[in-house]
């Protein structure tokens, strides 16, 4: 995460979403924090991974992103997402601002 992702969460902090909330120490452990934090088209899961094998210890859990709006997973720890009309579009409805 790169100081530009910590003011972002800064900023966001209190609109977070209910799994990121309580996940928040996977967030803050992402190498990038994408817009999708705060976009209210962001639907986010917490991803527990068992072992394959008894033997074997269960890897950290991770979270993932499904947008709503283009239907598809936009997180999923292999890119990030740092710009999004849908994201821009959505926050402006949600202000009541026509442009």
């Amino acid at each position: 995460m790169n100081e530009n992702d910590r003011r972002f969460l800064q900023g966001w902090g209190d609109e977070l979403s209910p799994t990121l909330d309580e996940n928040y120490e996977l967030v803050t452990g992402m190498a990038r924090v994408p817009v999708c934090v705060a976009c209210p088209m962001a639907q986010w899961y917490k991803l527990e991974h068992p072992p394959s094998k008894p033997s074997e210890e269960p890897r950290q859990a991770t979270l993932e992103c499904f947008c709503t709006a283009y239907r598809g997973v936009m997180y999923d720890g292999r890119r990030v997402v740092t710009a999004c009309d849908a994201r821009i579009d959505a926050l402006k409805s949600e202000s009541g601002d026509p442009e």
